[in-house]
């Protein structure tokens, strides 16, 4: 082993192929973070993944490239972390789900090639380029944020917003959280009042963007390493490493609180957040969202079980029991969705449950030793170079003092990511994976005790077989990359389209509409030629074809969706439901069997049945299966599903003469659906007036009351048209 300090030092003298390598190196990192399509055509995530490996790949050709002549080449022990990561996730294949453990596989090998890279090409200086690049790239996505939060802007489709480019405003939360410190530093070091203006207006930017996401996780990890950063600076002050003149101090300080009070007090006028605040309180303002947010961690609802915490309690539970259960090889790479329904409490909707939010902890239960092996050496890694550069602080020079320093704002950086991670998905965004390899890289690169290992270059006396092999990796990256973005875009635009269609007020029945309906399979199938192991992605749509009654799509695509998550109840639900409409009762009946024996107290289980038994017409146990149902019904987020069982507990209690069944099934209509009271009372007018056998039923005439007093005046003539006399009379 050999001290190489001096070859990674500011002075050395860079051979030709670094300053690429290390531009497409940063390209790479702002892609992630900045790059998205418009209208969301291509999910954010993939895009940015796939630009970003590309960039990845077209550095490594570059480093490749240029290996003639280079007798050396040098890393570090820590390498080996994410290499044996990706081969673990390679060899995990064989008994987790394919396609994930791959994806995951590649995700490993890239930060490997970041880290490699880095070490071979990146000076001390880099810190440098690294925190410019990161605070502007973050006020590019504030700016994008911030338009979204006032002024609506839906350039960037959002499932909650503010997400700027990441169509998620936790993914793009946990990036500004993580990037705090480094835009802080920055603020910090201005030199004079032009860059003080510049740097307080960017990280007011910065910080009134993450305040409007409201999340949670994020703003604590914000404050973490907000505290922190200020502490070492006050604990470094003596080594004048900040700003030297007091009056920038105050400028900075001054515009930064001004800016931040400002633009944190200005209302939102997106209809998504007016939305939020109306339904539960959450605030107009950034200040006021903030304020809500940190206040809803002292209230006892946020705890309760089918809160936002409670359901990642409940994945953190079985986390901890799928350890306990594969504690030695894990259940394999992107395992965690295969698995994990298993885990999970009977009553639960697992389908709300997307990875553990836990990313340590999915990482162990994954990887099971190995994950463990990983954790500890990012620590050791982490925590090693902290200690030394904490400890040699004290009497260094200053060149070296602020190298040190350098080094422990990247390691609060890393702690504020951390803190993201026990709730959140950083590990699973490509902006802030990247930007977690690049923190690695630069933890090894600005350490005091540098020490690498240095080998003789392999293609040193190869030249053109190294170019070869860097041309062969990138071509091939270059178009796993097409194909994923195709994949995506065909699967989306399929998907979406089926989405809007079912949500569409009335059914449609005309050519137009079948066009565009076989046009969305079409497209499904176009995305599930390139990649046929990712038929999870459609599970969002899966509930439209069978509101769409395309029972045989939903049938025969929830086959491939259950192949790669075949525990997961809800859909299996859907599968039995789908072969129920169909007529096909013994594959339905079978499934629904096996859901009972699986988690007897899923949710979706009585609506299975109920649909099961009603097409078989099996009205008297439709009947009983409804009535079971009517004292706890509520809309809630399954409405269609509770429109559904009120609408055909109704016919099926008029098919077997249940008249008292059928009236408690119309008042429930009314009462539930405000648009449907005037056609539920009239049609219990009907019923309590036929029941009569030409009697005066006082029931009749106040439900006849009823449905007047709710309808339209179009309605009220068309009810007192239709109504018998005696009625009408006694008015």
């Amino acid at each position: 082993m050999r001290n190489t300090s001096s070859v990674l030092s500011g002075s050395e003298t860079v051979d030709a192929v670094a300053t690429p390598t290390r531009i497409l190196l940063t390209a790479g990192l702002v892609a992630t973070a900045l790059v998205a399509v418009p209208e969301g055509t291509v999910g954010p995530d993939v895009f940015k993944s796939a630009i970003g490996g590309v960039l990845i790949l077209s550095a490594l050709a570059v480093w490749l490239w240029g290996q003639q002549g280079r007798r050396k080449i040098l890393w570090h022990p820590f390498l080996c972390v994410p290499a044996s990561l990706a081969l673990y996730a390679a060899i995990s294949a064989t008994w987790s789900s394919t396609g994930a453990a791959f994806i995951e596989a590649g995700r490993w090998s890239l930060i490997a090639v970041i880290l490699f890279l880095a070490i071979n090409t990146a000076r001390q200086k880099y810190f440098q380029t690294i925190t410019y690049t990161v605070h502007w790239a973050c006020v590019m996505l504030s700016v994008i944020a911030l338009a979204q939060f006032w002024f609506g802007l839906d350039w960037f489709p959002a499932s909650a917003a503010p997400g700027s480019t990441f169509g998620n405003r936790n993914f793009f939360a946990e990036l500004l959280a993580a990037s705090l410190p480094l835009s802080l530093w920055l603020l910090i070091r201005s030199k004079n009042f032009a860059s003080s203006v510049r740097n307080g207006l960017g990280f007011s930017l910065i910080v009134v963007a993450l305040m409007s996401t409201g999340t949670r996780a994020a703003l604590i990890a914000a404050i973490a390493g907000f505290t922190a950063t200020i502490l070492l600076i006050f604990c470094t002050k003596h080594r004048n490493l900040f700003i030297p003149r007091p009056r920038v101090f105050f400028a900075t300080l001054i515009i930064v609180l001004i800016t931040t009070l400002g633009l944190g007090s200005i209302p939102s006028t997106n209809d998504y957040i007016l939305r939020d605040h109306t339904e539960m309180q959450t605030g107009r303002t950034a200040i006021e969202r903030t304020a809500k947010r940190l206040h809803s961690l002292v209230r006892s609802d946020t705890y309760e079980d089918n809160s936002s915490f409670g359901i990642r309690r409940a994945a953190w539970s079985a986390a901890r029991q799928m350890i306990q259960a594969y504690p030695i090889r894990g259940i394999g790479a992107g395992g965690w969705n295969y698995l994990s329904p298993l885990y999970m409490p009977s009553d639960l909707d697992t389908q709300a449950i997307w990875m553990a939010h836990n990313e340590p902890m999915q990482l162990v239960v994954e990887y099971g030793l190995v994950g463990w092996a990983a954790l500890l050496l990012l620590i050791g890694l982490v925590g090693g170079a902290t200690a030394r550069n904490i400890i040699q602080l004290r009497g260094a020079s200053q060149h070296r003092a602020l190298h040190s320093v350098q080094l422990i704002v990247i390691v609060i950086s890393m702690m504020s990511m951390g803190i993201t991670s026990l709730s959140g998905l950083p590990l699973h965004a490509a902006a802030t994976c990247y930007l977690l390899a690049v923190y690695m890289s630069l933890i090894i690169i600005l350490s005091a005790k540098k020490q690498y290992q240095e080998t003789n270059n392999p293609f040193f006396a190869t030249l053109w077989p190294s170019r070869l092999l860097g041309v062969f990796i990138l071509l091939t990256g270059v178009a796993i990359a097409i194909q994923a973005i195709r994949f995506d875009y065909f699967v989306r635009q399929g998907a979406g389209t089926l989405i809007s269609l079912s949500n569409l007020p009335t059914p449609q029945n005309n050519t137009k509409f079948t066009e565009i309906r076989d046009k969305a399979f079409f497209n499904i199938e176009r995305g599930l030629e390139i990649y046929p192991e990712h038929a999870l992605v459609l599970m969002p749509a899966i509930g439209s074809m069978i509101k769409l009654k395309e029972y045989y799509h939903a049938a025969f695509y929830l086959e491939k969706v259950l192949a790669e998550t075949p525990y997961l109840v809800e859909l299996q639900c859907q599968k039995s439901q789908a072969y129920a409409n169909l007529k096909r009762f013994e594959e339905a009946e079978k499934t629904i069997s096996e859901i009972q024996a699986l988690r007897p107290g899923a949710h979706c289980l009585t609506i299975t049945k109920f649909i099961f038994a009603y097409n078989k017409n099996d009205f008297f146990q439709v009947v009983n299966l409804g009535k079971s149902q009517f004292d706890r019904l509520r809309l809630g987020v399954r409405k269609d599903e509770t429109r559904y069982l009120v609408d055909y507990t109704y016919r099926a209690a008029i098919r077997i003469a249940d008249w008292d069944t059928a009236l408690n099934a119309l008042k429930i209509r009314a009462t539930l659906w405000p648009e449907l009271r005037t056609s539920s009372w009239l049609l219990v007018a009907r019923l309590q007036a036929e029941l009569a056998q030409n009697r005066f039923s006082p029931e009749a005439l106040e439900a006849y009351k009823k449905a007047l007093s709710s309808s339209t005046n179009l309605e009220r003539q068309q009810i007192l048209r239709d109504m018998p006399s005696s009625y009408r009379d006694a008015l």
